[in-house]
């Protein structure tokens, strides 16, 4: 599925977080893996990171 065949796509974004970088992952609701575990900075740089990772992924 992507985007275009479906305008409400979900997918989970699980953070875990720490002092100085923070680790996430996407996944489908089903389970189905979309990104893999990858890694951003406790920082404005790093959020907005995050942020184009997810918008990138899903």
């Amino acid at each position: 599925m992507t985007k275009s065949q479906n305008s409400k796509f979900n997918a989970i974004v699980g953070i875990d977080i720490a002092k100085n970088v923070h680790c996430a992952g996407i996944i489908l609701p089903n389970g189905k893996e979309i990104k893999k575990s990858f890694s951003f900075h406790n920082n404005k740089k790093g959020f907005k990171s995050l942020v184009e990772t997810v918008k990138q992924d899903i």
